[in-house]
């Protein structure tokens, strides 16, 4: 699934989602101006040695208050784990994140909320890492994201790791911005999720 993952648009994922490489190089165009300029005596060098460098902070300036529609998702989702793994847990901010209509298997948005604080009872979290993030814009108003968590939780049973791999379908509303109108639980410790694993 990774693997077929499309790559983000290269130029908005340079400008505004990963800024680094071009200002970098920006910089690099700038002292490369800036040295070569003042060798050879140039009265302009640190004018033209300063336009990239302009740019660069420009670039990097537009890059920290733009988000993308990618950038939105994936720090939706990085909300909804904290919201799932906070002690005690955060059904509101869960609850904000959801469509009306969602749907994880055959649960409404009401049965995922009671089965989130069901788990909770019968599982405390000790740890939780987002292992792997990765969000896709489909349409204007639909998306993905794939998730992989490596939690370490325990019970009366035990302390033991679950990773967890989930693809969370979005939806742009134009009032709550992205919703997440589907969850899919892929994978439990790399096998194939099923309804019946959910407490």
């Amino acid at each position: 699934m990774v693997d077929n993952w499309p790559q983000p648009p290269l130029i908005e994922h340079l400008l505004l989602e990963s800024p680094w490489t071009l200002a970098i190089s920006l910089a690099a165009i700038a002292a490369v101006v800036f040295l070569v300029g003042g060798r050879s005596g140039h009265r302009n060098t640190q004018k033209w040695a300063a336009l990239p460098l302009l740019l660069a902070v420009v670039g990097f300036t537009v890059a920290e208050v733009v988000n993308t529609d990618r950038e939105r998702m994936v720090q939706k989702t990085e909300r909804l784990v904290e919201a799932a793994v906070a002690d005690p847990i955060d059904l509101d901010t869960m609850g904000s994140l959801l469509d009306e209509s969602v749907l994880l298997f055959n649960l409404d948005r009401e049965a995922i909320l009671a089965m989130a604080k069901r788990a909770r009872n019968i599982y405390r979290i000790d740890s939780a890492t987002i292992t792997l993030l990765l969000a896709r814009r489909d349409t204007p108003t639909a998306g993905q994201t794939l998730l992989t968590a490596l939690t370490r939780v325990s019970s009366k049973y035990g302390d033991y790791p679950a990773k967890t791999r989930w693809l969370i379908h979005w939806r742009k509303d134009p009032a709550a911005g992205w919703i997440i109108n589907r969850l899919e639980l892929i994978a439990v410790n790399d096998q194939p999720a099923r309804q019946s694993i959910l407490p």
